[in-house]
């Protein structure tokens, strides 16, 4: 841990990186006897995450031994080689423990120690530790655990070929400060704890830490002993990082004002204003992709009968008559302009989809409720494909909807972080006056999934983007008419006005206004072809005035043919020539037909316009059928759209209420129980403090947020958000992992990856990922800053709260450092006189490692001596035989 700083809180150490291999210690003690409370001290520490996995073993004089494997205080029977055939390992650390914790006097009395293994039980169970390891390198340890005035006995102290580790009889809160010595004891509980601390920094055990002072360190020859004692520090500021990670990441106070070039970004007060002007530019901008052509019928002039075609008329006319048949005639003059395509039409598309006809013309289901815009797409859908079979549309190519859409999500974040991302394209960000504007709210842009319409009887769950439903249920209960439909109308108009400002709600009005528009322009067209498909019957006043004509054609007639007769009567009776009956005759015939044509086209004037209307007609029915297989295309494509469009929004809505994903609590870590533990383990929590933490989380804002933060870098929140995509849908999204960008092409079929993405997402939110990531980066920042001292400045330990350098004792990084230079030692209590008078209980080793997560910490000291000969410990009576057994250590050994 770091050192002290002038305000008493500590300065940042650099982590230092776990162990990258996988270890396992492996303890070997005495079934029984005073080393049992070490065993239930780690067992109880295991349990509150202390301490890491390890193997506590009683070794046997048979093969067989008894073995208990334990992980997170979960104790499971097994031996070694059973844990070791079933793991890869590259490092094992064998610890076998030594008691030496009884009286002098009563030591000096016990031929043989039944508490201790037997150096031979130490040579097997190492040997078979050693044939199961694998490639895992074994380190070799025996831990002397001991008391002031305690004596070996018949107990080996120090064995060649191993590290021989005596763990100091005494207890402090630090090193350099005042020392509680343990004396000589037989109970295990008072034993267990100091020396299971010193225990667990020797071998690796406390949790997070994973290395060892001895790891990769050479034996030392002969009977050498070192003599050692161990700090640990925990300190759990989880509590203060997520009130700094809580603040920085939050959107309750609305979204940040990011850095721009100016300074900071300014707030959008005219949110509608806002909102509506970047709707418009969208929409400007792919309105021509929601809507296919349209054709015009060709112009047309009043046709002008020739004078052949009108005496072709005139004997058709006249035979009419002769045959008492003029409406006859009449209805067939204008049967031959007749349209045939709006009966076709009729007949072979809506014929077939009566349904679909109801739900796209009339607006209704079949039950004469009114129809939504779900029942409208799917009726366009088969009119469309009716359209189709008929041969009156081709087969339908999908339009490409993903520059819309990525667009949208553009326009929408742009409203949010004031980034540059569509000003070539028409979509630049809103200004207040020469600043860049942000909209604050983020329920302005995109509202989330909590601003649902609460369902009820009478309505659904509406989203504030779905406009056409909040429509279309309106339009029902319009047509209720009692006090509950009434009062929930009001309801639905009050929800409406609340979120019809936002950009959502503005985009979805121009959307839902354009299914609408199309929706009555089929209608029309439909409407224009029935009347095509229906021509009126001839008028009575038509029939009165045909009627009147035939009568005066059929006068004409017989006046000419009276005429021709009296001229051929006449010619009998030889009172003309043949000459005069030839020439009176054509003059007859000649007036007859002038006048019966002069008659005929001055009467028939109505037939005439009549003709060219429905020339017209006919022209346009063409038109209108084509219009119309366009315009139903278009309604498809619209409804199809605006399903996309309401999946967008909600996607939107979840990614602007919380970028960096929910936050999870603070955790309540079980490892601040610290009852029991000795005065060289300490835990504590950082107490927050209000105003440093505004302070760290304004500074980390102003870090993370400048302009276009939602898309700038790898790990900005919505690229991160689209990237997660597919790992969120399974293996049905794979095309979506090379390019997530591939999401905006989703349609809105049953198989769409954009509906079962936007559902998800609100069901289970963001996730916390992308906010880990950020706040990694941010944490390190406040490690390396003064403010992560004022964090962490006061210490909560055992209900009481405390300064850091109280907590801390001399055991953080700067400490150490400084004891280095210094001349620490142990206690002297279990030196023989000569060894003290010689220094050999001075520290001669600074062990000390710490890893940081953010502003929590874990601290392990590990203070050791130079190694010496075991005869020079006062815990050896017999010092003349131990002198002669030791040798001196060559001049190769490493210490």
């Amino acid at each position: 841990m770091s050192q002290p700083a002038q305000n008493s809180a500590p300065a940042p150490a650099s982590p230092t990186a776990p162990p990258t291999g996988r270890s396992l210690v492996v303890l070997a003690a005495p079934a029984g006897g005073p080393l049992a409370g070490i065993r239930e001290a780690l067992q109880d520490w295991s349990a509150i995450g202390l301490v890491g996995e390890y193997l506590w073993v009683e070794p046997g004089a048979g093969p067989a031994d008894r073995g208990l494997l334990v992980t997170d205080g979960e104790v499971s029977p097994t031996t070694v080689e059973d844990v070791l055939a079933t793991r890869r390992l590259d490092r094992i650390r064998l610890c076998i423990l030594v008691p030496v914790v009884t009286a002098a006097e009563a030591a000096s009395t016990q031929p043989i120690a039944p508490d201790v293994i037997a150096p031979d039980v130490e040579d097997r169970f190492a040997e078979r530790v050693t044939l199961a390891r694998g490639p895992a390198t074994v380190d070799r340890l025996r831990c002397i655990v001991t008391r002031t005035d305690a004596a070996a006995g018949s107990a080996q102290v120090a064995r060649e070929g191993w590290h021989n580790v005596v763990i100091s009889p005494e207890d402090a809160a630090g090193p350099g400060l005042g020392m509680r010595m343990l004396s000589s004891t037989d109970d295990a509980i008072e034993i267990g704890p100091p020396a299971a601390a010193v225990l667990a920094g020797l071998t690796g055990l406390w949790a997070g830490i994973g290395a060892a002072p001895l790891d990769d360190q050479a034996i030392l020859p002969g009977n050498t002993v070192r003599v050692a004692r161990g700090y640990y520090r925990r300190l759990d500021a989880d509590t203060v990082q997520q009130a700094v990670r809580g603040d920085v990441f939050s959107m309750r106070a609305g979204l940040p004002r990011p850095r721009t070039g100016t300074g900071q970004a300014a707030t959008v007060e005219d949110v509608p204003a806002a909102t509506t002007a970047m709707a418009q530019q969208l929409w400007t901008k792919h309105r021509s992709v929601l809507r296919g052509p349209r054709v015009e019928p060709p112009p047309s002039s009043a046709a002008k009968v020739g004078p052949l075609h009108a005496v072709r008329m005139l004997f058709g006319f006249i035979w009419a008559t002769v045959r008492n048949a003029p409406m006859n005639w009449y209805r067939t003059m204008l049967n031959k302009v007749a349209s045939k395509t709006a009966s076709a039409v009729q007949s072979g598309v809506f014929g077939r989809e009566p349904s679909a006809y109801e739900v796209v013309v009339r607006g209704v289901r079949p039950d004469g409720s009114p129809a939504d815009w779900r029942e409208l797409a799917a009726a366009s859908g088969q009119l469309e494909d009716a359209f189709v079979e008929s041969g009156q549309l081709s087969q339908p190519a999908r339009a490409d909807l993903g520059p819309l859409w990525q667009d949208y999500v553009g326009a929408a974040l742009t409203l949010a972080d004031a980034g540059d991302r569509g000003t070539q394209a028409g979509l630049p960000p809103i200004t207040v006056g020469t600043d860049l504007g942000v909209i604050r709210r983020p329920a302005d842009i995109a509202p989330g999934p909590d601003t649902r319409l609460d369902p009820d009887g009478l309505v659904p769950a509406l989203h504030p983007a779905d406009v056409l439903g909040s429509y279309t249920v309106e339009q029902r209960l319009s047509g209720a008419r009692d006090l509950s439909g009434d009062r929930t109308l009001s309801r639905l108009r009050d929800w409406k006005a609340r979120w019809q400002h936002s950009f959502v709600g503005r985009v979805g009005a121009r959307l839902g206004k354009a299914v609408l528009d199309t929706q009555t322009e089929v209608r029309t067209l439909v409407e224009a072809l029935a009347q095509a498909a229906d021509l009126s019957e001839i008028e009575d006043e038509t029939r009165r005035r045909q009627r009147k004509l035939a009568k005066l054609m059929r006068i004409f007639l017989v006046v000419f043919v009276v005429l021709e007769v009296i001229l051929f009567v006449l010619r009998g009776l030889d009172v003309i020539d043949w000459s005069v009956v030839a020439f009176a005759g054509v003059g007859v015939l000649i007036a007859w037909l002038i006048g019966s044509f002069i008659l005929f086209v001055r009467n028939q004037q109505a037939l005439f316009s009549e003709l060219n209307r429905r020339r017209e007609i006919g022209s346009q029915a063409e038109a209108n059928r084509q219009n119309l297989a366009y315009a139903t295309r278009d309604l498809r494509r619209l409804t199809e759209a605006y399903d996309q469009f309401l999946a967008w929004s909600r996607v939107l809505g979840v990614l602007l209420a919380e970028p960096f994903g929910h936050d999870a609590d603070a955790r309540d870590d079980a490892a601040s129980q610290t009852d029991g533990l000795p005065l060289s383990v300490r835990i504590g929590n950082a107490e927050t403090d209000p105003a440093v933490v505004a302070e760290a989380v304004e500074r980390a804002r102003r870090q993370l947020f400048g302009a276009g933060w939602l898309t700038s870098g790898r790990q900005a929140p919505w690229l991160r958000v689209l990237a997660d995509a597919p790992s969120r849908l399974g293996p049905r999204a794979m095309d979506l992992r090379d390019d997530p960008q591939r999401m905006f092409a989703e349609g809105s079929d049953q198989e769409s990856l954009l509906l079962a993405w936007a559902d998800d997402l609100e069901r289970s939110g963001i996730g916390a990922t992308g906010g880990d990531w950020y706040w990694s980066r941010i944490a390190d920042g406040l490690n390396n800053s003064e403010l992560s001292r004022q964090l962490v400045a006061r210490v909560r330990v055992d209900g009481t709260v405390q300064d850091w350098v109280d907590f801390a004792a001399n055991t953080d990084a700067a400490t150490v450092a400084a004891l280095r230079d210094g001349q620490q030692t142990l206690s002297p209590e279990i030196f023989g006189a000569e060894a003290r008078v010689a220094g050999r209980h001075r520290i001669a080793q600074h062990w000390f490692t710490e890893t940081n997560r953010g502003l929590s910490r874990i601290a392990v000291l590990i203070q050791l001596t130079d190694g010496l000969p075991v005869f020079e410990l006062g815990l050896v009576e017999d010092a003349a035989g131990q002198q002669q057994q030791w040798q001196p250590p060559s001049a190769d050994s490493v210490f």
